[in-house]
């Protein structure tokens, strides 16, 4: 198994489960986007961010026309999300607050999530 299949499965099913969690539970949806108010946690889950970012761009950074740039632009998500998280809190904090627009559209959000995660483990399986 390649390295971008490795990637592309881990990132699919982790993406499928956790949006069927999510859309089946969206309690804890709210839950999470609760976190914002706790400064300590808020902190954590940025540095556990931008490790994990750095991990997977030098573990993978490869663009091209296919399918494989989707992995390299998973961990450059991830890692811009951790750099956003420990420099512009704030930032966070408002765009949670807007709970009545976010019940709108995170069952969108959380089916496109499921959708892409349903397409990384194909790639990931078929390629």
């Amino acid at each position: 198994m390649t390295t971008v299949n490795f990637l592309s499965l881990l990132w699919g099913i982790s993406l499928v489960i956790i949006s069927f969690a999510l859309l089946a539970r969206p309690h804890n949806a709210k839950v999470l986007l609760k976190t914002t108010e706790d400064e300590k946690t808020m902190t954590l889950l940025g540095v556990i961010a931008v490790i994990a970012g750095v991990a997977l761009i030098m573990f993978y950074n490869m663009w091209d026309t296919s399918w494989h740039s989707l992995v390299s632009l998973i961990g450059w998500i991830v890692l811009a999300k951790g750099i956003v998280i420990l420099f512009a809190p704030k930032m966070l904090k408002k765009v949670s607050s807007l709970e009545e627009n976010i019940n709108n559209w995170m069952p969108f959000a959380l089916l496109a999530s499921t959708l892409i995660g349903c397409f990384l483990v194909y790639a990931g399986i078929s390629f």
